[in-house]
C-alpha cells in the first residue's frame, strides 16, 4: 500500500475534485478573514460533502472519527464512528497519524492519496 501526502497550496489540480477546490478555496477565503469553523466551511455547498466528510477530533497525540460520511461509510465497509485512528486495522493508520498531525498543527489542508489491495487498487483521497 502506498501513501502521498500534499500539505495546503501543493494539491496537484489534476488529483482534485470539484469539491476539493470548493473546499480549498472556501477555507483560503475564511482562513484570511480568521472566520473559519466546520458550520462555514461546509455550508452553501452544492456538493454532497456531508456523505462524503470524516470529522476527527484531536485526542492527545490521536485522534477520533467523531462522523463518518454515508458514502465513506459505503466504501469503507465500516463505520469507525467513535473509534481513535491508532485502534484501525488499516496498514496504513500510522501515516495517516502522520499526516492528521501535521494538519492539525499548521491548521491546513491536506491531501492524502492512497491506494491497496484493501479497496481494490482504488484511489483513496482523505
Amino acid at each position: 500500500m502506498a501513501i502521498e501526502v500534499f500539505q495546503g497550496g501543493s494539491i496537484p489540480r489534476e488529483l482534485a475534485s470539484g469539491a476539493m477546490e470548493f473546499l480549498w478555496a472556501k477555507w483560503r477565503a475564511l482562513n484570511a478573514t480568521d472566520g473559519l469553523s466546520l458550520q462555514r466551511l461546509t455550508e452553501e455547498s452544492s456538493y454532497d460533502l456531508r456523505a462524503n466528510s470524516t470529522y476527527m477530533l484531536s485526542a492527545g497525540d490521536d485522534f477520533v472519527f467523531m462522523y463518518v460520511g454515508d458514502a465513506i461509510q459505503a466504501a469503507a465497509g465500516a463505520n469507525r464512528t467513535g473509534q481513535l485512528v491508532s485502534k484501525s486495522d488499516n496498514p496504513i493508520a500510522r501515516d495517516l497519524l502522520a499526516a492528521y498531525r501535521q494538519a492539525a498543527r499548521t491548521m491546513a489542508p491536506s491531501f492524502v492519496r492512497f491506494s491497496g489491495a484493501r479497496n481494490g487498487r482504488r484511489i483513496w483521497r482523505a
